[in-house]
């Protein structure tokens, strides 16, 4: 069972457990700040857990979540996985200087292969273009969006929508 720490260890904790680069290859290092209710850290296997009103911030990076497990190896930050009602997420677009805005049940990014999954009630706000169905795949660097529905059984159609900005003429 989780028991809230002494301000001391949680201190001790929360540096053991932070990543020491970036969340993004491209990005310099910047402090991450997490906060919680609750944190479980397995420093062996590279795991941390952070539970109730998870709020994880790098520079323009936002994350929000009920829970987050950030996994890390030789030191860097892998994988971040996250479950919330729902989980939100921002990121700066290096190639838009626009932040990109994602929210779903379940999120799963890859930071070593620069990708996000969501799934469950997913949305992709990338600009003014807006992606949406039960499961959506995002990859960052090559800026490419999958994206499928479900088969309905709320009384919904089960489809993706999507809308599309139509681009400006210089």
């Amino acid at each position: 069972m989780y028991s809230k720490p002494s301000a001391g260890s949680l201190v001790l904790a929360l540096l053991l457990a932070l990543p020491l680069g970036p969340l993004c290859a491209d990005e310099a290092p910047a402090p991450i700040s997490i906060e919680a209710d609750r944190l479980e850290i397995s420093q062996p296997d590279g795991r941390s857990l952070y539970q109730g009103q998870v709020v994880l911030q790098q520079g323009e990076l936002r994350l929000e979540a009920d829970t987050l497990q950030l996994q890390q190896q030789q030191g860097q930050l892998q994988r971040a996985i996250a479950d919330g009602t729902p989980v939100r997420l921002q990121l700066p677009d290096d190639q838009s200087a626009q932040l990109i805005r994602a929210q779903a049940l379940h999120m799963d990014y890859d930071i070593s292969n620069n990708s996000i999954e969501l799934k469950g009630e997913a949305v992709l706000w990338r600009g003014g273009d807006e992606f949406r169905g039960q499961l959506l795949r995002y990859n960052i660097e090559q800026r490419s969006v999958q994206a499928s529905g479900h088969q309905p059984t709320d009384g919904s159609d089960g489809r993706v929508r999507i809308i599309l900005q139509p681009e400006s003429q210089p």
